[in-house]
């Protein structure tokens, strides 16, 4: 017992001044990297609902979601808010209804390179319903009179 005592105090000690070296270097290079990417930026976030053919979204929560970004300026330079998408597949159990869908950083597109913060809203509300297509006949309209041609002031 006191051997294996030894060997782990042995571990510790042993070279001790080269292992708070290397301990104090880790650190700051841990925080001068940290610094470096923790920088922020908001983007309102196009949300795309995609169905199943023959289903129908009848309405969303919201048509857009806030995304606070974090990285390296340079990093967030390169984001183009014209290609950021929120894309979720909703798994749409009956034809008919309402589901609340979850919005995971996952489900963000054109976002590489950036850590997402949070999603604001994390979920949004769906009604959808069936989808159907229904031919219309409609009749020749009877025109009654002559019709105006011009206007009178």
């Amino acid at each position: 017992m006191t051997d294996s005592w030894h060997k782990i105090k042995a571990l510790f000690t042993r070279n001790a001044s080269m292992k708070g070296l290397a301990l104090l270097l880790a650190t700051v290079t841990f925080f001068a990297i940290r610094g470096a990417t923790s920088f922020e930026i908001h983007y309102e976030v196009p949300l795309e609902i995609v169905v199943e053919p023959g289903i129908a979204i009848m309405e969303k929560g919201t048509p857009h979601i806030d995304v606070p970004f974090r990285g390296a300026p340079e990093d967030l330079r390169r984001l183009d808010p014209q290609r950021l998408t929120a894309v979720v597949q909703p798994k749409v159990v009956t034809l008919t209804g309402h589901q609340a869908v979850h919005i995971k950083p996952r489900n963000i597109e054109g976002a590489q390179g950036v850590s997402i913060l949070k999603i604001k809203p994390s979920s949004v509300m769906i009604t959808f319903d069936r989808e159907v297509r229904k031919q219309v006949f409609i009749e020749k309209p009877i025109i009654q009179g002559t019709p105006l041609i011009g206007r009178a002031e």
